[in-house]
């Protein structure tokens, strides 16, 4: 119900997309503003030189080149042609991979990147090459920190004076459209997100809490809707719309011990089937927003705690509390609250 299916992804030079299990589409080789031939710093820092594109081996790409991610750990990279372009040189060993930044590549300029999958073949023979290059190799995603980034297809190439710890420098590269997500050990095509505020109110009557991210219950609150009884606590947070990633939130709502009514909010898969099957008391109303979900306690980066707080029925009747404060959350336990701390979510800065 909650996790949206985010793990396959494709993606391919010049807007070309596949759907799983279509075979790649072959076009003329890309113009040079789309491909760009790589003089950079490379091995995660600063080098003493930069590869000369023509030293040894000049390797380069033909046609389109993409990738894919797959659910068992894998992830596929291609592309139609790798040539070794001198007319007399042997190329060194080579390494295909796909590579990371957190900007995009400036023509040379010196750039810091992550390995996601690499592969290694031989060296090729003056204007040799391999074709339909296809390889599926394990995920190094469990190794990168987690974070937005671009991605890269370069070939790198055998040249022990190169400047490079590995004596592998990077000869030539294809830049790809969009963004890839690394969360938790995997790695995922990034959609761009949205977000929007949740608003607090407190009714005195009550003693209860209520939190809305719908813009028309925020406005029919502020002007006085239901006899003006809920105000705003002046504390809000921040929840997401869309994106990659992300739980929808279930919102349910009860009238059982009237006049007293509560909402209850949850991103647990069994909190929300189980409120659903057994609805005596909880009625479901619809899904509120997308939050995160913290591992082993710790939450994504880009997001931080939202905690939740139980009033124990004290006001004669179930109530809730989410807050992103600490401050809030010490108050509402001094105040007689649980905290229920097993039942975080994540909520975006």
């Amino acid at each position: 119900m909650k996790r949206s299916a985010w793990w396959f992804g494709i993606a391919m030079l010049a807007g070309v997309s596949l759907a799983h299990g279509q075979d790649a589409q072959f076009h003329p080789p890309l113009s040079a503003d789309m491909v760009e031939r790589a003089e950079a710093r490379i091995d995660g820092g600063p080098a003493a030189s930069t590869k000369n594109y023509g030293y040894h081996g000049a390797l380069k790409f033909y046609g389109d080149g993409g990738y894919e991610f797959n659910t068992s750990g894998t992830v596929r990279q291609f592309v139609d042609r790798l040539q070794n372009d001198s007319t007399t040189l042997i190329s060194g060993s080579i390494r295909i991979k796909l590579f990371l930044t957190q900007a995009p590549i400036v023509p040379g300029q010196g750039f810091t990147y992550w390995v996601l999958a690499r592969d290694q073949l031989s060296p090729l023979l003056p204007l040799n090459y391999y074709s339909n290059y296809d390889a599926t190799v394990p995920s190094l995603a469990y190794q990168l920190p987690d974070g937005i980034y671009y991605i890269y297809l370069g070939a790198w190439e055998y040249e022990n004076n190169c400047g490079s710890s590995s004596g592998y420098c990077l000869d030539y590269y294809y830049g790809f459209p969009g963004q890839v997500e690394v969360s938790g050990g995997d790695v995922y095509n990034y959609t761009p997100v949205d977000t929007t505020t949740a608003v607090e109110y407190y009714h005195a009557g009550f003693g209860h809490y209520f939190t809305t991210a719908q813009a028309d219950e925020i406005t029919g609150l502020d002007g006085g809707a239901y006899g003006g009884v809920w105000t705003r606590t002046g504390y809000t947070f921040g929840v997401w719309t869309s994106g990659t990633g992300l739980f929808d939130v279930c919102r349910f709502f009860q009238v059982y011990y009237a006049p007293r009514s509560s909402h209850f909010y949850t991103p647990l898969d069994y909190e929300c089937t189980g409120l659903i099957l057994n609805s005596f008391v909880w009625q479901y109303e619809k899904i509120a927003y997308k939050v995160k979900l913290p591992s082993a306690g710790v939450c994504p980066a880009g997001s931080f705690q939202l905690y939740r707080l139980y009033n124990n029925g004290m006001s004669g009747a179930p109530n809730h509390r989410y807050t992103t404060s600490l401050t809030v959350r010490s108050q509402m336990i001094a105040a007689g609250w649980t905290p229920e701390d097993t039942n975080t979510a994540c909520v975006p800065y």
